[in-house]
């Protein structure tokens, strides 16, 4: 195998993603050194920042903001799929989630629903036979090669019971307050809470096995308690995400004299 495709022991990457990874926060640091402000969007972000607390004039937490999109026609649409929405990458567990729908197809297990991949990355070829059966199956749905309209990757989001926030590893995610927008529970790893997510009232908690057993309970448990998960993630993206409600924190801190 071609040295530049092995894969980095330690953070499941190749050895040129590793490189490119290095390289963008080199970048990243010395646009922070020449920067008068700097909006840190996570707990975990302001945390790997250190100084940031003892320098609130440069740095504060600000999560992303983001303009609703939700209209009557999306938020009366039918919830049937189980969905991996955004790109396809080693530390978002792709690679766990297709074994998991390859496995409950292959049990039958958490019908009615269905299975949903929609991204603009292409497919990894070591994947792509289970992919394949499961869309053989009738089962599985697949938009995958080519960008998506926002109207389109809204329609997914608002056509989801749950969506996948399973990660390894992540700074911020952009799919979990997209999917909060959309009254859309989220799956999260013990590898990637956040201060955004609460077991059993924004979706349901995947252990760092992603076992079949916790997969299937975490979707069951979504569908049992449904109205009451979602009206929790509508209302929270409205009070944590929604820029309405944090323009003024945003304003007064770009205002401010550093």
């Amino acid at each position: 195998q071609d040295s530049t495709t092995r894969l980095h022991p330690r953070c499941g990457f190749s050895l040129w993603k590793t490189l490119r990874v290095t390289l963008i926060s080199y970048v990243s640091k010395l646009t922070v050194s020449l920067s008068h402000k700097v909006i840190l969007p996570s707990q975990n972000a302001f945390d790997a920042v250190p100084i940031a607390l003892s320098q609130p004039r440069k740095y504060s937490k600000i999560n992303l903001l983001f303009s609703d999109e939700t209209d009557a026609a999306l938020a009366e649409s039918q919830r049937f799929f189980i969905s991996y929405i955004g790109t396809i990458a080693e530390d978002h567990a792709f690679a766990q989630f297709a074994r998991l729908v390859a496995e409950c197809i292959d049990a039958n297990a958490l019908q009615p629903f269905r299975f949903l991949i929609a991204t603009r990355s292409v497919i990894p070829t070591a994947l792509a036979p289970i992919i394949e059966d499961g869309i053989q199956s009738g089962r599985l749905v697949v938009y995958q090669g080519k960008p998506m309209s926002n109207a389109e990757i809204n329609a997914h989001f608002s056509s989801s019971m749950v969506v996948w926030n399973a990660y390894k590893r992540s700074m911020q995610s952009g799919i979990l307050p997209k999917a909060y927008m959309f009254s859309t529970p989220v799956m999260v790893s013990q590898n990637n809470v956040s201060e955004h997510f609460i077991e059993g009232k924004h979706g349901a908690l995947l252990s760092s096995s992603y076992s079949l057993d916790d997969f299937i309970k975490g979707i069951i448990f979504i569908q049992q308690h449904w109205a009451e998960i979602s009206q929790n993630c509508r209302q929270y993206y409205l009070s944590n995400f929604d820029y309405r409600a944090l323009s003024k924190h945003f304003v007064n801190f770009i205002q401010e004299a550093p």
